[in-house]
């Protein structure tokens, strides 16, 4: 039985209600995790969720740019201590100067250069409260 006036969950007319989107939710308190850091909030850097960006990851969670921009797929799903962990990474990538701007192509650093940069990050990262590393 429904109320006199619509006014119960389901009203008509309720054009605006929006579906709840748990993978933003769960990146926005990740987010806020990580920059409750103040070594991490101190570094400046944007993000990306769009639906249409080319840099966001198609595997992983995030991708930095040397325009200091987090891209971030948007459908992406994790907990939030696993996303603070991982924008924490990418944060960190750019305070130790492995992402220096750059305008035009670049040479690209080699495969075990990376693999060495993320072993940097991720040692800095065991000794600080920040998240937790992703299972894969």
């Amino acid at each position: 039985m429904s109320r006199p006036g619509g006014k119960g969950p389901h009203a008509k007319g309720d054009k605006q209600r929006r579906k709840r989107d748990l993978a933003e939710e769960a990146f926005t308190a990740g987010l806020r995790i990580m920059r409750a850091n103040p070594a991490l909030a101190a570094v400046e850097a944007d993000v990306c969720r769009r639906e249409d960006c080319e840099l966001s990851p198609r595997d992983g969670l995030v991708r930095v740019d040397s325009d200091a921009v987090l891209h971030v797929h948007p459908d992406r799903t994790a907990d939030p201590e696993t996303w603070a962990w991982a924008l924490a990474h990418a944060v960190l990538h750019l305070g130790f100067g492995h992402v220096p701007a750059a305008s035009g192509p670049r040479t690209q650093p080699d495969a075990c250069e990376l693999a060495a940069r993320c072993v940097v990050v991720d040692r800095f990262l065991l000794g600080s409260p920040v998240g937790r590393p992703p299972e894969e």
